[in-house]
C-alpha cells in the first residue's frame, strides 16, 4: 500500500528565494504567481525607525553593504543593492518596507512575519492596522524569541502568534496556551506522526521548518504537518501534486 500523504501548505521561505533574491518584492510577486499557500519573511526597524524585511541583522550577505540594519537609516538602506549578489539580472532590487509587502499581497496570500528585532512590536502593529489593506491581511508571526511574542500579544491579543523552536517539547504547552498563541514551529526533522498528533491534541497548529529535500517535503506531508516554510516552493507544490500557477 501506497503512503498516505497530507497535503500541507507549502510557505515560500523569504519567498521564492530559489528564483529571486530573498525577502525581495520580486521573490515575493513570483511566489505568488506560482501559487505558493503563503509567504515567510523577517521583519527588522532602521534606526529612524521604519519596518523593513530583511533576515540578518547585518546588511553584508544580501547587499553591497556592510553593517547593521538598525544602523541604517532608510534612505541608506534602500540606496543598497540587494539583488545583484543573486543575479545580475536583479541588480538594482532594493530591500523593502513591510508596507509594500502588504501592498502586494495583503488579502491576497496568508503571510508569516518573523520578528527578529527587539521592541518593535508597537509599530508593528500600527503599520498594519493602519495600512490601507493592513486589516486584510492574514497575518502569522513568529520569533525564537517567546519574550517578543508575549509583549505582542500583550498589546494585541487578536495577534495570530507561532513560537519557533529548536527542540520541541510539550513542557512548553501551558505557558503557550496561557500567553494565546496556538502555533508551534519546530525544525522537519524533530518531528514524528505521534508528535504532530499530540500537538493537534493539545490545540495546536504545527508549522515545521529546515526543509531542505524533497525527502523532507514528503517527511512533512506524511507525518501531517498544517504548513512548512520551504526554499524551493515551486518544486514542492509539484511534488505535493499542487496545482502550480506555471
Amino acid at each position: 500500500m501506497s503512503e498516505k500523504l497530507a497535503i500541507p501548505a507549502v510557505i515560500a521561505h523569504r519567498g521564492a528565494c530559489d528564483t529571486a533574491p530573498e525577502n525581495t518584492l520580486p521573490a515575493f510577486r513570483e511566489a505568488m504567481t506560482i501559487g505558493s499557500d503563503g509567504i515567510e519573511t523577517d521583519v527588522q526597524m532602521t534606526k529612524d525607525g521604519h519596518l523593513v524585511l530583511i533576515h540578518d541583522a547585518r546588511v553584508d550577505r544580501t547587499t553591497n553593504g556592510e553593517g547593521l540594519v538598525s544602523n541604517f537609516t532608510l534612505r541608506e538602506l534602500r540606496a543598497l543593492d540587494a539583488g545583484s549578489w543573486f543575479s545580475k539580472n536583479f541588480t538594482g532590487t532594493t530591500i523593502p518596507l513591510l508596507s509594500e509587502l502588504l501592498d502586494l499581497c495583503a488579502g491576497q496570500i496568508p503571510l508569516v512575519i518573523e520578528i527578529k528585532a527587539k521592541g518593535i512590536e508597537q509599530l508593528l502593529k500600527e503599520n498594519i492596522l493602519h495600512h490601507p489593506r493592513g486589516r486584510e491581511a492574514n497575518i502569522t508571526f513568529t520569533s525564537f524569541s517567546l519574550d517578543y511574542l508575549v509583549a505582542l500579544k500583550g498589546i494585541w491579543p487578536e495577534a495570530h502568534c507561532g513560537y519557533l523552536v529548536r527542540e520541541p517539547s510539550f513542557n512548553l504547552v501551558p505557558g503557550l496556551r496561557a500567553s494565546g498563541i496556538r502555533q508551534i514551529c519546530p525544525p522537519a526533522k524533530s518531528l514524528t506522526s505521534e508528535a504532530v498528533e499530540a500537538w493537534h491534541k493539545e490545540g495546536f497548529t504545527v508549522r515545521a521548518w529546515d526543509v531542505k529535500t524533497e525527502d523532507m517535503v514528503r517527511h512533512c506531508a506524511a507525518i501531517g504537518v498544517d504548513g512548512f516554510t520551504v526554499n524551493f516552493p515551486k518544486k514542492a507544490l509539484i511534488f505535493l501534486g499542487k496545482q502550480v500557477n506555471r
